[in-house]
């Protein structure tokens, strides 16, 4: 480089950070998330991220001040409704990989406390065996471990409630899903549910993984008047189509270039 020369590119720079530039991440990735960190970041004009988590963490970081900016996912929107089916029993719904950070752990001890809830699994991954083998020994029959499916909505067309307690999420892909399929949603905080869903308004959010606490949140749902429950999952899907329609998301990307 010529003496004086600036590192800065000519033309608008942007970087996308997922969640994986968060600690956990750093831990697995050291030299990737200090590529990320030193030199990706301090040469990009914008850093994006869909995830209000992320934006409060990078924030704090000493080259990303007055960078960074959230910029959530674009949805779908135009999912098609799968008619209601209906129940013997209350059934809850949990979509995604079988891996620690989605706590199906966690869920197995909820469905332990709650036996006359049945709860269908939808995913594939390394925690399987796992999972099976505490079904067994904990006699487990009202939890369904269905595995990878090709389309996903004919089982939310069955779900009362979804469920996602996970450890850390950036933003779940199947929480949208099931919020625009009119089924209301029951998420963690560290799910980074918070600034999309609403406790009590648009979904439910609990904040301790105390599993009588989150049992006793279900049962309180079970109980909710149907028409309740109704106008709060279409307060969910406007939620979504508000704030992640393919116009809002690229009138505000708009705005960064």
């Amino acid at each position: 480089l010529k003496k004086g020369r600036s590192l800065r590119p000519s033309i608008c720079q942007v970087s996308s950070h997922h969640t994986s530039i968060r600690n956990d991440f750093s831990l697995q990735y050291p030299v990737k998330a200090k590529i990320e960190e030193y030199l990706l970041s301090p040469l990009s004009n914008y850093i994006l991220t869909n995830s209000r988590a992320t934006e409060s963490y990078l924030k704090n970081k000493v080259f990303y001040h007055n960078k960074v900016f959230f910029l959530p996912n674009i949805a779908d929107t135009n999912i098609p409704v799968t008619e209601k089916k209906k129940n013997e029993r209350f059934t809850i719904v949990s979509i995604g990989r079988l891996s620690e950070q989605k706590n199906y752990k966690f869920l197995l001890k909820v469905a332990s406390n709650l036996r006359d809830v049945d709860f269908v699994i939808l995913g594939e991954g390394d925690q399987r065996k796992i999972i099976e083998e505490q079904l067994n020994s904990n006699n487990l029959s009202n939890v369904q471990l269905v595995g990878q499916v090709q389309n996903p909505f004919d089982y939310l067309a069955k779900a009362d409630l979804f469920f996602l307690p996970s450890l850390s999420e950036g933003i779940s892909n199947s929480m949208i899903e099931a919020m625009l399929s009119n089924v209301p949603v029951l998420a963690s905080k560290e799910a980074n549910s918070s600034h999309i869903l609403i406790d009590n308004s648009n979904g439910f959010v609990f904040d301790s993984f105390d599993v009588h606490l989150v049992s006793s949140k279900i049962k309180g749902i079970f109980d909710l008047d149907k028409n309740i429950l109704l106008e709060i999952s279409r307060k969910a899907k406007k939620t979504i189509v508000k704030e992640m329609s393919t116009h809002n998301v690229i009138s505000i990307l708009e705005e960064y270039l």
